[in-house]
C-alpha cells in the first residue's frame, strides 16, 4: 500500500512536471481563479490517495460474506489463537495433485487473527528432504512447534487443525477415568446405542487419554484424574466405591 502510494505520487508530479507550460498558463489573466482550483483538487488528491493508503498499511480487516461463513473460525479457535504467548511455526506439507492455495484459504485466517503464527507451504514431493526431516509419510500432514514441542494433523480443517492446536499448547494430556463393573456403557463399543466409542474419540480429540477404571479392584481414583465419568450403570455400585467417589467429589 505505501509503494502504491509513493507510485502515484511520483507519477503525479512527473505529469506536472511534463505540463509546466500549461499549468503556468492556467494562473495567468482571467483563468487564474480556476488553474487554482485545479491545481488545488490535484494536491487534495494526492493528499487522500497517500492518507487512504497510510491508514491501510496498519489497519486491517476482513469480512466474510459467503452464507455459510466458510472462512470464518469458530469461536474456540479464535480463544485457542489469543492465548498464544510465543510463535507458533505450521509447517503445511502438500502432493504435487494438490495445490498450495486452498491451505493457503484456511491458514491465512489463522494468521489474521494471531501475529505470533507463521506458515510454510512444502510440496513433500518436490522437497523430499525436508518431508524426510519432519517424518512426513503421507499428504496432506500439518507440522506444528510450539515452545519446543510438535503436533501434527492430517487433515487442514478447522476441527483437526484446532484439535491439534489444543494438544499443542496444553502439552500433557489430561485423563478421563470411564467407571467399569456396573453396566456402564463402553468406551471399546460402536456397534449399537449404548456403545461410546465416538464419545471417547471426541475426548481424544479434546486431549483427553481416556482410561478404564474398575474402581473395587483399584481401590482409589488415581490422583491424575482430570474427570472421573459413570456413563450410565446398570447396577449399584458397592458401599466402598460410592465412599470413594463421594471423598473423590470433596
Amino acid at each position: 500500500y505505501q509503494g502504491l502510494a509513493l507510485a502515484g505520487s511520483v507519477v503525479t508530479l512527473l505529469y506536472a512536471a511534463s505540463q509546466w507550460r500549461d499549468i503556468g498558463r492556467s494562473f495567468q489573466g482571467r483563468n487564474v481563479k480556476y488553474g487554482s482550483f485545479a491545481a488545488g483538487s490535484v494536491l487534495v488528491f494526492v493528499g487522500i490517495l497517500v492518507a487512504v493508503n497510510w491508514i491501510s498499511a496498519r489497519q486491517n480487516k476482513r469480512w466474510d460474506l459467503t452464507e455459510s461463513k466458510q472462512f470464518s473460525l469458530s469461536e474456540q479457535t479464535k480463544q485457542i489463537l489469543s492465548g498464544l504467548k510465543s510463535p507458533l511455526t505450521v509447517r503445511v506439507f502438500y502432493g504435487s495433485q494438490d495445490s498450495a492455495q486452498r491451505y493457503r484459504d484456511r491458514f491465512q485466517e489463522y494468521e489474521y487473527l494471531s501475529k505470533q503464527i507463521s506458515v510454510e507451504y512444502i510440496n513433500a514431493e518436490s522437497r523430499p528432504t525436508e518431508a524426510e526431516k519432519y517424518e512426513v509419510s503421507a499428504v496432506p500432514t500439518i507440522v506444528m512447534a510450539y515452545e519446543g514441542r510438535t503436533q501434527r494433523a492430517t487433515s487442514a480443517d478447522e476441527s483437526a487443525v484446532t484439535n491439534t492446536l489444543k494438544k499443542l499448547l496444553e502439552g500433557k494430556a489430561k485423563k478421563a477415568y470411564f467407571l467399569q463393573g456396573h453396566g456402564e456403557r463402553d468406551t471399546d463399543d460402536a456397534t449399537n446405542a449404548r456403545g461410546f466409542k465416538s464419545a471417547a474419540a471426541a475426548l481424544g480429540d479434546d486431549n483427553f487419554e481416556v482410561v478404564k477404571l474398575t474402581l473395587a479392584q483399584q481401590g482409589a481414583i488415581p490422583a491424575d484424574a482430570t474427570v472421573l465419568i459413570v456413563a450410565g450403570a446398570t447396577t449399584d455400585l458397592l458401599a466402598q466405591e460410592t465412599e470413594l467417589i463421594t471423598n473423590y467429589l470433596k
